[in-house]
């Protein structure tokens, strides 16, 4: 019955607790809150109004229409509001049966608002336009001091608790007299608080019992809107504190000991690591939601029932091979799923790039529709599996006793999504307990294991654990990671294909620039009538045969210089930038060679540079027979990575090589385990 602490008596009417169920009331209606669900379900949605604001950027007014978005869909929304292109998007594709209404801001202040308001922030008239609409949104101001960035935080609490407005002292001028005629709630920005702590701890001894304590909210006060909406929307606790300096880690240690156990912490951590960490010893994960937008919206839709992945193509026969899948990083976090997974399943090589896409399990609850998406426009070529650490962002090792309860509240989500893979991060030695409750507990397809510098595929503690290899966040990092186990060694050509290198002026460098080339009995340089120098190419023979070239060669000189390296055909060049010092460097890479096509080398000045190439040597190699097939999961960096790259590293990794999704790879590998 824990979950049922810090009930409030609100617009007249006692809050009710019957059986697990947590109501949180809403003058006359009530968020029903069941002990089977983590996050809440909003009651349906009949009708939304839809307010475009990207144009509100002012931290005050989007701090305020959070806060009037927060009260006004709980617990029924009634409105959506798009910030970006992205919320655009989302109300497009997944408010499903819903009749959207366009919320009409006036052009003036003076038209929105009945009059000219004594606030000059801009964004102003969104408010009133949101407040005219909905008349009794809100009974009242809360006033924080944007000079004491923890006051926005205590007064996100209040106005959650007592359905206030978010403002500051300037804003509250404005809309104190008419037509609104709005009374202060509370008034933070006199408490003459010297610290977050001092804060904060105002907040736990006044506030904490007022509140919810089923979602705790790390937010960063310098993040006035996004999660903001829906900390208010759920009564939430919201604070800001760092784990690792030790009067706020103290105060933090009691918030984290406060809440029930298995309770999600929304939003993110000054320290990643250090919160993480510490809220795993307390048996709470993290939901990284810091930047979502209208949660309150999508927590209206009933959760999953049965999501089904895509089946992946044909298994290819098994050879002695390199086979390679590729996992993209970062789905754990909510609002990654929200914006950036967006932008990457837009792009054209999402659908034909095998590769596995970590998200978080809990959008089955928390944004249903939005993770619905996703599966139903997902291809063949397309796999989720989960991020760190299956249910929820949170450290194994750190847990301690009570993992195997975490991970049975979220084994039917799992199974609700289909995913089978779970990606999990510090879960100490391999021979610890949390490998074990994994596998006992969720039975999962493999566990996906961090970062590893020598990737493995192994039977381990009842099911199969994949060491990753990672981070790469370009073509060119992953081959340089994958480069030693394709055939381990390389055998290198007979003749050095430098041998007749030809230099020949190319493309024309920015003014100033100066570009020479020796080591070969020549230099190069050319000065314009602006003054402005060429880029230099080399081109270079190629022996047949041999599907890789090694270049190397020092550069030196002052200035920026771009290295294009191309192999002779579509999808076989890198483009590399230096900024060059006096001493020299030495420059190493090897160069997929792709068609008929000679290899070229191209070195472009982006500045006044002085460059200087000498001793280049290129060699041809080919890669040595392997022995037996070799597996590798790469996990690459979402936020530099893209499907494009995934496209253009199947293209470069050669033809003793072959990407495939990671379901396909342990099945490859389980078969060759097996003989």
């Amino acid at each position: 019955m824990g979950y049922a602490r810090g009930m409030v008596r609100r617009c007249g009417q006692p809050a009710l607790m019957v059986a697990l169920t947590l109501v949180l009331t809403g003058c006359g209606a009530a968020l029903r809150w069941p002990a089977s669900r983590v996050f809440p379900r909003f009651q349906t949605i009949h009708r939304l109004w839809v307010l475009p604001a990207a144009g509100v950027t002012d931290p005050a007014a989007v701090a305020a229409l959070a806060s009037l978005e927060g009260n006004l869909n709980r617990p029924r929304p009634r409105l959506y509001v798009e910030h970006s292109v992205g919320d655009a998007f989302w109300a497009q594709n997944a408010l499903p049966g819903v009749t959207r209404r366009t919320l009409v801001v006036p052009a003036s202040r003076s038209a929105a608002c009945g009059r000219a308001p004594l606030a000059a922030v801009a964004g102003v008239r969104y408010l009133c336009a949101v407040l005219r609409r909905f008349p009794g949104t809100v009974r009242g101001l809360v006033i924080y001091d944007p000079a004491v960035p923890a006051s926005l935080n205590v007064a996100t609490t209040v106005a959650g608790v007592d359905r206030g407005m978010l403002v500051t002292p300037q804003l509250a001028a404005a809309f104190e007299g008419a037509p609104f005629h709005l009374k202060v709630l509370r008034d933070l920005s006199g408490m003459h608080w010297t610290s977050r702590v001092q804060a904060y701890d105002w907040a736990m001894g006044h506030l904490w019992a007022h509140t919810q304590h089923r979602l705790l909210f790390s937010l960063s006060p310098r993040i006035a809107g996004n999660l903001r909406e829906y900390a208010v929307a759920t009564r939430g606790f919201v604070f800001w504190l760092h784990p690792r300096r030790p009067t706020q880690r103290a105060l933090l240690k009691r918030i984290l000991q406060a809440a029930p156990g298995d309770t999600p912490v929304l939003g993110w951590w000054t320290n990643e690591p250090a919160g993480v960490g510490l809220a795993s010893r307390y048996h709470h994960f993290t939901v990284a939601t810091d930047f979502c937008d209208n949660l309150s919206v999508f927590g209206a839709f009933p959760q999953v029932q049965q999501l089904h992945q895509t089946a992946p193509p044909a298994l290819p026969k098994l050879a002695d091979r390199l086979y390679v899948s590729v996992e993209f990083s970062d789905g754990d976090n909510l609002q990654f799923d929200q914006h950036r997974l967006r932008q990457l399943w837009a792009s054209p090589g999402r659908r034909h790039a095998p590769a596995a896409y970590t998200v978080q399990p809990w959008a089955a609850q928390a944004a249903p529709t939005i993770l619905h998406y996703y599966y139903r426009t997902a291809t063949s070529a397309n796999l989720f599996v989960s991020g760190p650490s299956g249910p929820g962002y949170f450290y194994p090792a750190d847990w301690g006793g009570g993992l195997s309860r975490l991970l049975a509240i979220g084994k039917p989500l799992l199974a609700r999504t289909d995913i089978r893979y779970d990606e999990v991060w510090n879960y100490g030695p391999p021979s610890g307990s949390a490998l074990p409750s994994y596998a006992r507990t969720l039975h999962p397809g493999a566990l996906l294991l961090g970062m590893g510098g020598t990737p493995w595929i192994r039977r381990l503690d009842g099911t199969v654990a994949v060491e990753n290899a990672g981070s790469p966040g370009s073509v060119s990092g992953a081959l340089r990671m994958l480069q030693p186990f394709e055939g381990g060694k390389l055998q290198a050509a007979a003749a050095n294909l430098a041998q007749g290198v030809r230099g020949r002026l190319s493309k024309r460098a920015p003014s100033g620039s100066r570009l020479l080339a020796g080591g070969m009995g020549a230099v190069f340089s050319r000065a314009a009538p602006a003054g402005a120098a060429e880029g230099l190419r080399f081109t270079v023979a190629r022996a047949a045969g041999y599907p890789q070239a090694r270049v190397q060669f020092q550069l030196s000189g002052s200035g920026d210089v771009t290295l294009v390296l191309g192999g002779g055909g579509a999808g076989g060049g890198v483009s590399l930038a230096y900024h060059l010092r006096q001493a020299a460097q030495t420059v190493r890479y090897v160069v997929p060679l792709r068609g008929a096509g000679p290899l070229s080398l191209t070195l472009e000045p982006t500045g006044p540079a002085t460059v200087r190439v000498g001793g280049l040597q290129v060699r041809g190699y080919r890669p040595a027979p392997l022995r037996q097939p070799v597996f590798v999961n790469l996990y690459v960096d979402a936020w530099k990575f893209t499907p494009q790259d995934v496209q253009r590293l199947a293209e470069q990794l050669g033809p003793s090589a072959r990407l495939v999704r990671l379901d396909q790879l342990l099945a490859l590998w389980r078969r060759a385990a097996a003989g």
